[in-house]
This record gives structure tokens, sequence and C-alpha cells, in this order.
């Protein structure tokens, strides 16, 4: 997949232990212009929905799996088209760690645009 962006704050020792951690976002056009969003209760800003890629998952089942998690929409499978990766790469919260995380980035269609409200 295309890199378009990667954001490396250089704030590490190179030879310290990399954890890297992949994730797959979705990004869902709503019928009104709008654009699917989820808001981090952690954090509180908003980012697409989608999540971390579990060990023996493709990222298009990763996309698939969180986005419903997330959301409740249902992806359709043979609407996802490959947009781009986008890689941080910083120092981990961990000692001597570098954190390493690589989001794909994939438009998607949905059945319903409406979710359920948890």
């Amino acid at each position: 997949m295309k890199v378009l962006r990667t954001w490396d704050l250089k704030d590490y020792d190179p030879a310290w232990r990399r954890f890297v951690r992949s994730t797959a976002r979705a990004i869902i056009p709503g019928d009104d212009g709008t654009v699917a969003m989820v808001r981090s209760t952690t954090d509180g800003f908003y980012l697409f929905p989608g999540g971390g890629v579990k060990k023996g998952e493709s990222r298009t089942d990763a996309l698939i799996r969180e986005t419903r998690e997330e959301t409740g929409l249902i992806i359709i499978p043979a609407s996802i088209r490959e947009l781009g990766m986008f890689r941080e790469v910083r120092r981990s919260i961990y000692p001597q760690e570098i954190f390493d995380q690589r989001s794909y980035y994939y438009a998607a269609e949905v059945r319903s645009c409406r979710a359920e409200t948890r």
C-alpha cells in the first residue's frame, strides 16, 4: 500500500526495541456529505472508525470487525478500496521502546448509515 506520510519524531534511541502496531481505518461517506467518525472516550478527539489488527487477521477483516464494534455499521466487503498508509514513529510510553504504528486507510461503503448508539 502507498505510504501517504511518515511522522517520525526521532525522540528515541534507534537501538531500542521496536513495538510495531497495525491498524485499519475506514473512511465512510454518508448520504448527506458527512463522514463517519468515532470519538475517543479516553482522549476526547475524533478519528475514523477502525482499530488494531489482531495476530493472524487480515487488515480488511480487522476493518470490518472494528468498524462494526465501534459504530454498528456493516461494511460491504466488495466496496473496500485501499487509500494509503500513515506511519507514526516515536518514543513509546514504555522505557527504551520505539512505538511504530502503521495505520492503513480504506474507503468503504456500508449497508446502513444509521448506527446504534451505546
